[in-house]
This record gives C-alpha cells, sequence and structure tokens, in this order.
C-alpha cells in the first residue's frame, strides 16, 4: 500500500473507479432479452401439459406456433442486421450547393470593412470565378486550380483571359506569394473582373482561338489550399 493511504480511502478510491460505465456488465440486447423471455414462457407452458389427452396436443400445437413465431422474427432481425452491416456508408455529396458570386462580392466587403485585405481579394476572385461559372464559361470544380481557369477560360471567351490572367496574378502574389495587400489591389480587382464580366454577354466565338494572353499551367488551387 503507497504510504499515507489509509484502508478506508484505497476501498474509496476502488469503489469510485469499479463505479465507472467501462467497468459496468453488458447489458443483454432487446433481441437477447426478448428470446429469454420466449423460453421463459415456453418453459412455463410446457411444465403445465398434462400427459396424453387434448388438452396436451392443444398445448404443444400452441408451444410450436410460438416457437416458429420466434424463429422468424430471429431470422428477420439476423437478415435485416447483416443489410444493414453491408451498405456503404452514406457519404455526403462533394457537390454541395456552390457560393454565388454576389455571396462572394458580399463576403468581400465584409473583409474590406475589416481591413483583412488578403481575404477580400480571395473573396474577389473566388466572386468571379463563381460568375464565371454561372455564365457557362468554366466549370467550378472543387480542387480545380488557378492554371486550369486560366486555359479553360482562354478558349471559352480569348477576350477575357487577358484581365482574369490579371486577377488571378494579384490573388496568386498575394495568397500564396506573401506580397503585401490593401485597398489598391482589392479594387483593381474588382475592376479587372467587370472588365472579365462585361464580356460575358458576347459570343464564344469569333474571337480566334488565340489563348496565348491568359494560359497558363495549372498551378494553385484557388480555394486556398
Amino acid at each position: 500500500m503507497a504510504p499515507g493511504l489509509s484502508p478506508e480511502h484505497v476501498h474509496r478510491l476502488t469503489q469510485a473507479v469499479l463505479g465507472r460505465p467501462e467497468f459496468q456488465p453488458l447489458q443483454p440486447s432487446l433481441l437477447q432479452r426478448g428470446l429469454d423471455a420466449a423460453g421463459r414462457f415456453l418453459a412455463h407452458l410446457l411444465s403445465h401439459l398434462s400427459v396424453g389427452g387434448v388438452a396436451n396436443y392443444v398445448g404443444l400445437a400452441a408451444a410450436a406456433v410460438v416457437v416458429v413465431v420466434i424463429l422468424a422474427l430471429v431470422v428477420m432481425v439476423a437478415r435485416t442486421t447483416r443489410r444493414s452491416a453491408r451498405r456503404p456508408p452514406r457519404v455526403a455529396s462533394q457537390r454541395s450547393r456552390l457560393v454565388t458570386g454576389a455571396e462572394w462580392r458580399a463576403q468581400a466587403q465584409v473583409h474590406e470593412a475589416a481591413g483583412a485585405w488578403r481575404e477580400a481579394l480571395r473573396c474577389r476572385y473566388r466572386g468571379l470565378v463563381a460568375d464565371l461559372a454561372s455564365a457557362g464559361l468554366v466549370e467550378e470544380v472543387p480542387g480545380r486550380t488557378t492554371g486550369e481557369y486560366c486555359q479553360h477560360l482562354a478558349t471559352a471567351m480569348p477576350a477575357g483571359a487577358m484581365a482574369f490572367g490579371a486577377v488571378t496574378d494579384l490573388f496568386e502574389s498575394s495568397w500564396y506569394g506573401g506580397r503585401s495587400t490593401g485597398p489598391d489591389e482589392t479594387a483593381r480587382a474588382a475592376r479587372l473582373s467587370d472588365t472579365v464580366l462585361a464580356g460575358t454577354g458576347r459570343g464564344r466565338s469569333g474571337a480566334g482561338s488565340q489563348s496565348s494572353g491568359g494560359a497558363r499551367p495549372p498551378d494553385r488551387l484557388p480555394d486556398g489550399s
């Protein structure tokens, strides 16, 4: 025994530990309790049956019916349990509702009011991507990189590729490059975004397929990762 601990103190500590939930005996399941109750009922019924006679046959028939019902319930519960175990867990859809361009810009304004310029610039960029996606010019897909968005827009709307590339450069240099960001950078990103969006009402063809102005290799994830 450790010095300074009385037998009474050790007893209290032992009782406290053994009283914790993990040391309590396992409780039988609902199915097990039902089977036990049915077994007791059958034993009670059979113990009161007389030997021979009509009453005995009626009692045996009733007992047989009870046994069949119990077996059917056991089989049904077992099959349901196996199906539940084989069923793969439901995974939340990755294509949850995407944030709209207006919602991104509203977040940008909140960050600008708080002086969080890097976060505001990121929201400006994400709002532009969301607007281009709603116009059908790019497909907003989780995990797609900034370079991939530039390539796709250069094909879908070459006239806006250079301005979009400039917004992308602002976002990347601020978010990934650690460049000092302030109100001038966010305001420039907003102006460039307006330039890109001004061309969304035009046809997707008519400007050729020149994409050198904005095409760039896949590099960064626009969600900031």
